[in-house]
């Protein structure tokens, strides 16, 4: 798992290294096949034939740099107000995505029941901050981009910047699973004892927030900054369509800025990697088979319904088996009480 960190880093560094070599002012492409022709007057700036000549004829790069460097090609037929569009755009996306969200196990990590090692409802799973992140980003970037299309008709080419948030969260997913699946390996048990496991969903921000040990500071940090720019991309995409000429609607963030984005990215797969060890093993074993007789306290109604939603129909051998060994080390470790003691 340590290899995840390191390939996550340089995936992020080697793709800051070619988006500084990249270049915006671009020639349109012609058509080499044909002599070329002397014309008394100078060709129009603006027009639809020269946008389509560039999307059919050249490579997706060049069609990047050409939009970058005439945006006013982008804007040849929009409708009346950006405004209206953008935020009807967001209303509809954020109502779909919150269904997703709370409603389906899109963003939700796996969590085996100890008592029966059967995998929760996906409703009271807990959240998984790496599947959070990546439907953070895949929401405010095609919201833009759908928002684009309704206002001018034109499907606008992704940039670098673009390109790397999306393909970098979708790295921390992948990396995030396999360490996901390597511990469920490691614990080599018939009873899941990962912490990820031992409890229901505590809440979506406690849950993103939280590692083995509660709520985490480096992940409180990569939460924030992608909050934070997050909400820089959606204002700048405002502005840049909205200004006197429009420009190309994408942000260019700067290398600073998604080299922390991407150490931060790394630093929640190296935490996570050394999550559920063979160090904490006794105590999630511990907290497995003690979780369950803790029904004397008092519980809200909250408590209660989860509760009965995760109450299982049966116990595993397996988990009996576990129970019992753990009461008998927990008995025999208790110090014997002499005669006469607490008299």
């Amino acid at each position: 798992m340590k290899h995840a960190i390191l390939v996550i880093a340089l995936f992020f560094f080697a793709s800051l290294t070619h988006a500084q070599d990249t270049t915006t002012a671009v020639v349109a492409p012609v058509d080499s096949s044909k002599p070329a022709k002397a014309t008394p007057a100078p060709a129009p700036a603006v027009n639809q034939d020269s946008l389509r000549h560039a999307v059919d004829s050249a490579t997706f790069y060049n069609t990047l740099n050409y939009q970058m460097a005439q945006p006013e090609v982008l804007y040849a037929h929009t409708t009346k107000r950006f405004l209206p569009v953008f935020i009807i755009t967001l209303i509809v996306m954020v109502s779909l995505c919150t269904w997703l969200l709370f409603k389906t196990g899109l963003c939700k990590d796996l969590s085996y029941d100890p008592e029966t090692n059967l995998l929760r409802p996906a409703k009271i799973r807990p959240y998984s901050y790496a599947r959070v992140q990546l439907f953070w980003w895949t929401l405010i970037i095609l919201s833009c981009f759908i928002t684009f299309f309704f206002y001018t008709g034109q499907l606008v080419a992704f940039n670098s910047t673009v390109v790397l948030l999306l393909g970098g969260g979708l790295a921390v997913s992948i990396f995030g699973s396999v360490i996901d699946n390597s511990q469920i390996q490691e614990n080599g048990t018939s009873v899941p004892i990962r912490h990820q496991d031992l409890d229901p969903t505590k809440g979506f921000f406690a849950d993103i927030l939280s590692d083995e040990g509660g709520i985490s500071i480096h992940r409180f940090q990569a939460v924030m900054f992608n909050i934070v720019f997050g909400m820089a991309f959606l204002h700048s995409f405002y502005a840049l369509i909205t200004t006197r000429p429009p420009q190309y609607p994408f942000i260019e963030f700067e290398p600073w800025q998604l080299t922390l984005l991407g150490i931060s990215a790394a630093g929640y797969l190296g935490f996570k990697a050394n999550e559920n060890s063979a160090a904490t093993k006794t105590q999630r074993q511990i907290h497995a088979v003690t979780k369950t007789n803790l029904q004397n306290e008092p519980m809200n109604e909250m408590e209660i319904a989860t509760e009965q939603k995760t109450k299982p129909a049966y116990k595993t051998m397996a988990f009996q088996n576990l129970k019992t060994n753990i009461l008998q080390k927990t008995i025999s470790a208790e110090p014997k009480q002499e005669p006469g003691d607490g008299q």
